[in-house]
């Protein structure tokens, strides 16, 4: 079975199916299962790869409930054998999405994002504190579009070892951008990563609970920043005396501008 969109012919979610006849007990998990009227379990074709936008997310409005319905059934299935061998997950966005609240990954291995479509914070109901996107991922992939808080959250939290970074643009958070802790923090590479921030503190990069505005606070040890642009209103780089071994290659950086 071939559909065409998720909502509608033409629109995002397209995907093929296969019917599972033996299987009676699966829930409806709004994605790789599917059970129809008649009770039959038809089953996502993927290869592994999952868009959100096969759960019903890239809606133009709050899409929180499908992205979470599908980083569920990523960490669910992340390892798991499939013909013989273990699974590694690669969860996508190619469309950009909406949340009201923030969403957190926190598994250790065998789950990959691609998420150049891009997130945006609406109709904030977290705290202004609370974090957009919360990613606790350790030996993972993760590729971001533009992250846009809009004011009404802080930005993007690394709080991971061993992580790639790729592209991502963290812009206009209300304290930092960013965020690697000194004790589960280290050894990641960021490349081409922009962060930006217009409000008080820019980027912060080290797990502190009450930390004084240093801009981009780095605090983490043996990671690479690789042609990466930091541009900020008010602090500059602070570099704490726990970071250690940190490279800085190709990286550029503006004040006064939240271009660059």
């Amino acid at each position: 079975l071939s559909t065409r969109g998720y909502y509608n012919v033409g629109g995002v979610g397209a995907g093929n199916y296969w019917y599972d006849s033996t299987d009676t007990t699966s829930v409806d998990n709004g994605g790789t299962v599917h059970v129809a009227t008649d009770g039959s379990r038809w089953k996502l074709i993927h290869n592994d790869v999952i868009d959100v936008a096969q759960f019903g997310a890239c809606t133009n409005v709050d899409d929180i409930i499908y992205i979470t319905a599908a980083i569920t059934w990523a960490l669910n299935s992340r390892g798991q054998a499939i013909n013989g061998t273990h699974s590694r997950i690669t969860l996508t966005m190619m469309q950009k999405c909406f949340v009201s609240h923030g969403i957190t990954y926190d598994t250790l291995t065998n789950v990959d994002f691609y998420w150049p479509g891009g997130l945006e914070a609406v109709s904030w109901t977290g705290l202004s504190t609370d974090t957009i996107l919360h990613i606790k991922n350790h030996h993972s992939t993760i590729t971001l579009g533009i992250v846009e808080c809009n004011g009404l959250c802080n930005g993007v939290t690394f709080q991971s070892y061993d992580h790639t970074i790729n592209e991502g643009v963290i812009q206009h958070p209300t304290e930092w951008a960013g965020y690697q802790p000194a004790a589960q923090g280290g050894a990641c590479t960021y490349n081409n990563v922009r962060f930006t921030q217009w409000q008080s503190n820019d980027a912060e990069f080290e797990n502190k609970a009450n930390f004084t505005a240093k801009g981009f606070w780095l605090a983490g040890a043996d990671s690479c920043f690789n042609n990466c642009n930091f541009s900020w209103s008010r602090y500059p780089l602070y570099i704490d005396t726990t970071a250690v071994a940190n490279s800085f290659n190709q990286c550029h950086w503006f004040q006064g501008s939240t271009t660059g």
